[in-house]
């Protein structure tokens, strides 16, 4: 039987872009936020003067 990863994934709603993913053997909360902090500034979001929002989900099998 195979095994599970859990799967970290930010998805850009309006163009349905995939701005940040990984996977990893267990899941820790320190993960996801280094996963955001890295996204924001390579999509340039620290520097923009609109603010942007963040939506969270927990997608569980």
């Amino acid at each position: 039987m195979g095994c599970c990863f859990p799967l970290y994934l930010i998805l850009e709603l309006y163009s349905r872009k995939i701005v940040g993913r990984e996977a990893h053997e267990s899941d820790h909360a320190d993960r996801s936020v280094h996963l955001v902090r890295r996204m924001i500034l390579a999509e340039g979001i620290a520097a923009s003067v609109v603010k942007q929002v963040l939506q969270g989900e927990t997608a569980r099998p």
